[in-house]
Parts: structure tokens; C-alpha cells; sequence
């Protein structure tokens, strides 16, 4: 396999980016997805790059591309004589270290591929100057359209709106169609009463969901994982803080009436013939569902676009879940972190037409479960680039614990802080004292006269109004407000 031409072209780097994918095909996510068949110099190999893409885009039956599944698309598409064989095929790997790094392979040959092109581009226009194709003002008009080109480097974001159209006439009739008992439209938010105000959450956005340590956050997105699972909506879960087993654990209370959060943590109060057989029940239940937990700590944000765009391919996943942003790996200093996370998701999921990316996210100065002052944007870490990059931002703050009895139910308010499809506002619920789950908080006319809502010295004062806002609720009326800002 020779090149038969004296154009720029590095051979032994194509062969290593070929060869390293057969060995480790998540390097495709993370160093070779730019890469296009055209961008290798020999017609073998982009034959096999693209039976590669093909399988690991998720445009084939396979789910692995390796030495046996490429020679066996190679051989349906009738092109496997043509590359060398399965010979050739062996021979990439040969030599290569188990987890090789493309990225420097990579850059050299789209360095080499835009070198082709302009070696091209010169030839045509040798070519038509010599010929008298065309007079030189527009010759030089031509030249200047693929030079415009060129260094968009022909991946340009413009399309007719008419090509958008279908697409969006399709969503809309399939939203159409969705029966009106349904709360939300594309996932739920696992809360009845925030799929009411918000229709969901919406595939190709990406939400933020904060409180305090204890604030409830991380249930949160358990029972929002449950809940779409149970709708047989596959789901990944990124648990960086606590491992896998300790998240699971946590949906066990969401999925029984009798085995409590207390009991879970602390199993020796657990009653043999109650609690054991039910303990056996929701174990066979949850086996049952389509949840992936990924509890690799630390992981760098590289590594989870990749793995987020693996598990799409294997698992054909709907919702993402992180526990939480602060935790990625990502060089700089906070500020710069922050906002190489939240872009970065942004332009994973934006293209997305059937995911959802949660991230969960913690205050940059903690103040501890109390209700007295409302939590908003800029107390999170980075919370202006939070607010931009994010579709959804939502606030979670949860009454303080120590005021209640041991294992009563606590008073939850969740501030919609943004929604980019939507009015903003809060809505509140109760979040069950022992299994722990976000449940309807009830009217105010049922609420015992303890839990009737207390004005303090900051609720006394006239609301200022704000032009953005146009006002604002009591604090704790349970009353959802619109802002039309």
C-alpha cells in the first residue's frame, strides 16, 4: 500500500491512527472524530476509515470496530480485495503500543490533507488560466469563494432555512400526538408539579441543578434518572463523588414504601420477613432497568464528552447525568474551568435531537440548609457563564433539617431561574423524611398551623420591582410565578 503520487501525505501517520483505533475505539471520540475519509491519502485507507466511522457513528449493526467487523463491512461493501485484505488489516496494529496517542497523528495528516487541497485548488487554476476557461476577474472571484471555503475548512454552520423545516413540522406532530395526560414532553423532570411548569425537560438542552451540600441535589437526579428509566428512556449517570454502588442505593427508597432511607444506610433494623423480601423485589426491579453508572474519579472533561458519546452509541442513551461539574478535570483556574465546562457540553448536546445533559452543581460559598435567603445564579461557581451557556438553571433549597423532627418531611422550593423555552418562577414540593422523595407539597389551606408560612424582617419589605422580572412572590405562598423577562 504505497502512494502512487508525490502529494503531501505521511503514510506511516495514517496507518498509526488507523491501527490505534482498532486497539481502543473510544480514541475515536476523543482525538479522531474530526478526522473525514478524505482527509487520508490513499483510497484504502479511506475505504477503512470510513467503514470505522460508520460503525462507531452508530450507522452499522456492529457495536465494536475492530480487525474482524471492518473486514466483514469491507467484504459487504465489496472493497475488501481492494485495501489488502484482512492481511493488511492485521498489520496496522503491529507495533503499537495498547493505548496510543493520535492527536499528534491527526494533526499531521489534516496539515498534510490542507496541503492537497491547495496543491488542488493551484492546478485548477493553472489549468483554467492556460486553457482560457474564463477571463481573470473571475477567475480570481472563483479563487476567492474557495479560498473562503477553504478556511472554513468546508464545515460550514449555514444551511436554508427550508432544510430546517421538516424537522421542525416533525417534532411538532410528534409533540402533537403525545397524549394530553402526559405532564411532559420529551423527559421528565421526575416532579410532577415541575413537568407542569416546564412540559419537562427538552432533548438538545442542557440544565444545571443546584443547592447547598444536603440540599437534596443528588436525589434529585436519581429520582429524575428513575423515573425516565422506568419509561424504558435509557440513562447514564456520571457519579464522580460517590461510587456507584452508593449511588444506586439511592433508588432503592424511591422504589419501595418500606425500605427507608435509615434502614438502607443502617440495614440491621431490617426485619427478615419484610424488609429482606422487598429489599430482593426492588433489587430485581432495578436490574431490570436501562441505567449505566460511570463512577470514575477523577475524570477529565475529554474523557466525558467521549464516554457521553460512547454510551450513545451503545446504549442509545436519552438522558446524562453528572454528579457534579465542579468535579471534572480541567486545566486553569476556576473561572477558566467553569467556563471550558458549560461550553463545552453546550456544543455536545446542542446538536442532540434525542438528549438531555444534566449537571449538577454546588454554591461557591456554602450557607447550609435554611430558607431565610433565596439562593440564585450568583452564588454558584461561575454563575454568569452558568446562566448563559445552560438552557435550564435550576435552584434547589430545602428547609433546615434541624428545626423538624427526625424524619419529617421537608419543605422544598425549586426557583426556575432560567428556561429558555419558558417563563421563569418557583414551585414547590416536599421532600419525603424517609424515602427521601421529591413529592407534591400539599395546598395551604391542608398545612398544619406550624407550617404555615412566617414572614421574616427580608419578606416584610415592599418587593422592589425589577424591570426583568416584573416583581416578585411571597416567600413560601407555594405560588408559581411567571416572569415574563
Amino acid at each position: 500500500m504505497t502512494k502512487q503520487d508525490d502529494s503531501p501525505a505521511d503514510i506511516e501517520a495514517e496507518k498509526a491512527i488507523l491501527g490505534g483505533l482498532f486497539l481502543d475505539n473510544e480514541l475515536f471520540y476523543e482525538d479522531a472524530e474530526e478526522l473525514s475519509a478524505v482527509d487520508f491519502s490513499l483510497p484504502s485507507h479511506q475505504s477503512i476509515f470510513a467503514a470505522i466511522n460508520d460503525i462507531l457513528s452508530g450507522e452499522s449493526e456492529a457495536t465494536s470496530a475492530d480487525i474482524i467487523t471492518i473486514s466483514s463491512e469491507l467484504r459487504r461493501r465489496g472493497e475488501i480485495d481492494r485495501i489488502g485484505g484482512v492481511s493488511y488489516l492485521a498489520s496496522l496494529t503491529e507495533g503499537m503500543p495498547r493505548r496510543p496517542q493520535l492527536r499528534g497523528y491527526v494533526a499531521i495528516i489534516k496539515q498534510k490533507a490542507k496541503l492537497r487541497r491547495l496543491m488542488k485548488m493551484g492546478l485548477d487554476l493553472h489549468l483554467k488560466a492556460k486553457q482560457g476557461y474564463a477571463d481573470a476577474d473571475e477567475l480570481i472571484e472563483n479563487l476567492g469563494h474557495e479560498v473562503v471555503s477553504f478556511e472554513a475548512d468546508e464545515r460550514s454552520a449555514a444551511v436554508s432555512i427550508a432544510s430546517v423545516i421538516p424537522t421542525i413540522q416533525a417534532a411538532i406532530m410528534e409533540g402533537r400526538n403525545l397524549s394530553l395526560d402526559r405532564t411532559e414532553m420529551n423527559l421528565t423532570w421526575g416532579i410532577e408539579a415541575l413537568d407542569e411548569r416546564t412540559k419537562g425537560a427538552f432533548f438538545g438542552e442542557l440544565t444545571v441543578a443546584a443547592a447547598d451540600s444536603g440540599g437534596g441535589k443528588t436525589q434529585f437526579v436519581a429520582q429524575m434518572a428513575l423515573e425516565n428509566a422506568l419509561k424504558g428512556i435509557p440513562v447514564v449517570i456520571f457519579s464522580i463523588e460517590m461510587s456507584k454502588e452508593k449511588f444506586a442505593q439511592r433508588m432503592y427508597t424511591l422504589m419501595s414504601d418500606i425500605l427507608t432511607a435509615n434502614l438502607m444506610r443502617d440495614p440491621r433494623g431490617m426485619n427478615l420477613h419484610t424488609h429482606v423480601p422487598e429489599l430482593q423485589r426492588v433489587s430485581a426491579l432495578l436490574a431490570k432497568l436501562p441505567i449505566w453508572i460511570d463512577d470514575t474519579s477523577p475524570l477529565q472533561l475529554t474523557k466525558f464528552i467521549a464516554r457521553c458519546k460512547s454510551y450513545t452509541r451503545k446504549h442509545k442513551v436519552q438522558l446524562i447525568i453528572a454528579d457534579y461539574l465542579q468535579l471534572f478535570e480541567v486545566p486553569g483556574n476556576e473561572s477558566a474551568q467553569v467556563k471550558t465546562i458549560m461550553y463545552r457540553c453546550r456544543d455536545y448536546i446542542k446538536p442532540q435531537k434525542k438528549q438531555h445533559m444534566v449537571l449538577l452543581s454546588q454554591f461557591s460559598k456554602e450557607q447550609g440548609l435554611v430558607r431565610q435567603k433565596r439562593r440564585s445564579k450568583g452564588d454558584l461557581y461561575g454563575g454568569a457563564v452558568i446562566h448563559h451557556a445552560a438552557q435550564n438553571v435550576l435552584i434547589i433549597t430545602a428547609e433546615n433539617p434541624n428545626k423538624k423532627e427526625p424524619g419529617s418531611d421537608l419543605e422544598v422550593e425549586i426557583m426556575i431561574d432560567k428556561q429558555r423555552e419558558g417563563p421563569r418562577g418557583k414551585v414547590m414540593c416536599r421532600r419525603h423524611g424517609t424515602s427521601l422523595r421529591y413529592i407534591p407539597a400539599p395546598p395551604e389551606s391542608e398545612k398544619k398551623p406550624d407550617e404555615q408560612p412566617k414572614r421574616n424582617a427580608e419578606s416584610k419589605r415592599k418587593p422592589k420591582p425589577a424591570a426583568s422580572s416584573g416583581g416578585e412572590e411571597e416567600e413560601g405562598s407555594g405560588t408559581f410565578y411567571e416572569d415574563k423577562g
